[in-house]
């Protein structure tokens, strides 16, 4: 492989001088076009798995004559310095478990006899099978080769198996046909990077033109990579899974909707519908199915992270959009409650600057009003109120501000027209929800009612605690006041923000302090709506920090710039405060449980019984089906009675997941008159017990 991508990079290096040959650059751009072409040729191959072979097993259902049972578990294909090498299932569905693959056992539905699996060519590599007590026959294939029957049993609960697989990654077994198709694909990307070569002075131009929208498309992805590096370290917890469960993808719209209503309906439904659909398109597996959950809340939250630098650049200026991003994508509080999130604080971001920018087209428009302008607005405010209920607080707040404007004369009496609208739409969808909601709950709620400290502490938790965030906003505030009372500039934007924050927080805090504490809902995450507004003031204050001290002193503003983004970033320690935040309040290991569960020969036994103390609509069977491809575990949610308790006699082991809210004292004492303890796995809490 080296040789031939070696030989390529010099070939390809020679074509370039020739073809480039009226360039006085020529042996600068050359070997750089020859190296882009192999490197991505290199990377496109790691990516599809090629050139490769590929081996076929096939599960054939048989056992020896001491084997429990006929399961069979390709564990993974290493080389000679255990290094687990890639691989591609293209035939056949087993249950992929931590990176292997399982056939027989707790999930037979759905499950082929044979599985092809496809890996890179390569020497010295093994494929390695799981052998226990209850482990079969498989029959291996390499490359259409007759087969060779294996047995995976042995007498021990955790053994393994190897069989060596043949070398193909010399030039003889790397094939003719191979070779080819390799100089197929470098000839291709060779006249792709050619092309970009002729158009250079135009891509150069664009990029010149386009600056502010390439550096905020970066810096969103730099926000996405921060999530998508961190989004399957710790499982989603229970009211996640109530979404998940809810939003099933098995279910039909209406199915859905009615559940939110029955079940959730302190939760508005745009998230959960939205998630009902994207669940069809989730992978299976359960290597990263935790990450495939939030993955809707990590999209929206990127394009917030777009979407608020173009915004603010419109609504301020384009040094303030770009501290904003910056501000957003090293948030932990946005990270860990936003972007992990399996709910609708997964749209908390994305829907408030949707509004902004709606106010913005109403500000430019002034009385005018244009119909486009009134679309848009009425489309924000149902998003936003769709999203969170706390929504209504934040249409309210920027509302009022309006009203402000409209007394100054600078809005018509058509302003009113989109809160018109969008509460005739809205209001039939809240007035049965507020039914079902006292119904539910009464006039008690689980959430304690605030104390003056209480401001503080929200304030402080939406700048993530970062000193130098809190520094800035307060900065920004009175610098906003001053301008204000100075009426040196308009900057209504600012006041908007301000007025909408301290609504919103005013409100919440009569309501559940004296209004009604026993119904109180002051929690910090129902004000994630409010994030982006305090970070825009923010991002406002540095700007007028840094213009203060460079104003006619500093000639490339752009390098101060980027040096307070750098300090900006690193300051933020984004990801070990995100580690923190997971560990701390923001972790429950129902998927961990799955998978362990998944991995018990037994777990599916008569006389095994799987117990959870508490589960929310079906929302951990995303784990245990892998997304609802194979047959669940069997499990039962605590003991339904007295006759539940006297039943457990007739098991012989107990898995017990305890969690969320504990196994009560009945149920316990129940467990443990019959029961003894013999394990509890640290990774996922499951508890172990067999019968006295």
């Amino acid at each position: 492989m080296t040789f031939i991508y070696s030989l390529l990079f010099v070939v390809f290096t020679f074509l370039y001088l020739f073809l480039i040959k009226k360039d006085i650059r020529r042996w600068i751009y050359a070997p750089i076009m020859g190296g882009a072409t192999v490197i991505f040729v290199i990377i496109l191959n790691l990516f599809i798995v090629f050139p490769a072979d590929t081996v076929t097993i096939r599960a054939l259902d048989e056992k020896d004559s001491s084997s429990a049972a006929t399961y069979i578990t390709m564990q993974n294909i290493t080389d000679n310095n255990d290094t687990v090498l890639k691989y591609s299932v293209v035939d056949g569905k087993w249950l992929d478990t931590n990176g292997g693959q399982r056939w027989g056992g707790v999930s037979v539905t759905g499950l082929t006899d044979t599985i092809t699996i496809k890996l890179r060519k390569g020497n010295d590599r093994s494929i390695n099978f799981h052998a226990t007590r209850w482990g079969g026959k498989a029959a291996l294939s390499f490359n259409g080769s007759s087969e060779k029957v294996l047995s995976s049993y042995v007498d021990s609960d955790n053994d393994s198996v190897s069989i060596p697989l043949p070398n193909t990654g010399g030039i003889i077994g790397f094939g003719i046909i191979n070779i080819f198709a390799i100089v197929l694909e470098c000839i291709i990307l060779g006249i792709v990077i050619f092309c970009l070569y002729i158009h250079r002075i135009k891509i150069l131009n664009l990029i010149t033109e386009h600056q502010y929208e390439l550096v905020a498309i970066v810096i969103a992805l730099v926000g996405f990579t921060i999530m998508i590096s961190l989004g399957n370290y710790k499982s989603t917890w229970m009211d996640d899974s109530a979404t998940m469960g809810i939003a099933a993808k098995n279910r039909s719209l209406g199915e859905v909707i009615e559940l939110i209503l029955r079940e959730e309906s302190t939760t508005p439904p745009l998230y959960t519908v939205a998630w009902h659909y994207f669940s069809k398109l989730i992978p299976v597996g359960t290597g990263a199915l935790a990450l495939w959950a939030r993955m809707l809340s990590i999209i929206a939250n990127t394009i917030g992270f777009y979407v608020g630098a173009m915004v603010v650049r419109r609504g301020w200026n384009k040094y303030v959009g770009i501290i904003f991003e910056l501000f957003l994508i090293t948030s932990n509080a946005l990270i860990v409650n936003s972007g992990f999130a399996v709910r609708s604080y997964g749209f908390m971001i994305l829907m408030p600057l949707f509004l902004l920018y709606a106010i913005i087209l109403r500000l430019e428009d002034g009385k005018e009003n244009k119909t486009k302008t009134t679309v848009v607005h009425i489309s924000a405010i149902l998003a936003i109120c769709y999203t969170h209920y706390f929504g209504i607080l934040t249409c309210f707040g920027l509302f009022l501000y309006e009203c402000y404007l409209f007394i100054k004369k600078r809005y018509s009496y058509k302003f009113i027209f989109s809160y018109m609208v969008a509460g005739a739409v809205y209001l039939p969808w809240l007035i049965i929800n507020y039914l079902i909601t006292r119904e539910q709950w009464g006039n008690a709620f689980w959430i304690s009612p605030p104390t003056f400290g209480s401001i503080i502490d929200i304030l402080n938790w939406l700048v993530s605690s970062q000193e130098f965030a809190i520094l800035c906003v307060m900065i920004g505030f009175f610098v906003t006041i001053y301008r204000v009372r100075e009426a040196k500039l308009c900057i209504d934007l600012n006041l908007a923000m301000i007025i909408t924050i301290i609504v919103e927080i005013f409100i919440v805090f009569f309501y559940s302090k004296y209004l009604n504490p026993k119904s109180s809902v002051w929690t910090n995450r129902y004000f994630l709506n409010l994030l982006p507004y305090m970070l825009i003031i923010a991002s406002f204050g540095l700007e007028e920090i840094i213009s203060f001290f460079t104003n006619g002193r500093i000639k490339r503003i752009g390098f101060v710039y980027l040096v307070m983004s750098c300090f900006i970033f690193i300051n933020s320690n984004v990801t070990l405060y995100t580690k923190r935040d997971m560990e701390s309040s923001f972790y429950q290991p129902y998927r961990e449980a799955a998978e362990y569960l998944i991995n018990q020969p037994d777990a599916n036994s008569p006389d095994t019984l799987v117990l959870i103390s508490s589960t929310y609509s079906i929302g951990w069977d995303y784990y245990l089906t892998h997304n609802g491809k194979f047959e669940p575990i069997k499990y039962q949610k605590t003991f339904q009675g007295d006759f539940d308790r006297e039943n457990i006699k007739k098991y012989k082991k107990i898995y017990l997941l305890d969690i969320h809210i504990l196994l009560n004292d009945a149920d316990r004492m129940a467990l443990e008159e019959n029961f003894h303890q013999i394990y509890k796995d640290e990774k996922s809490t499951v508890t172990t017990y067999i019968r006295n």
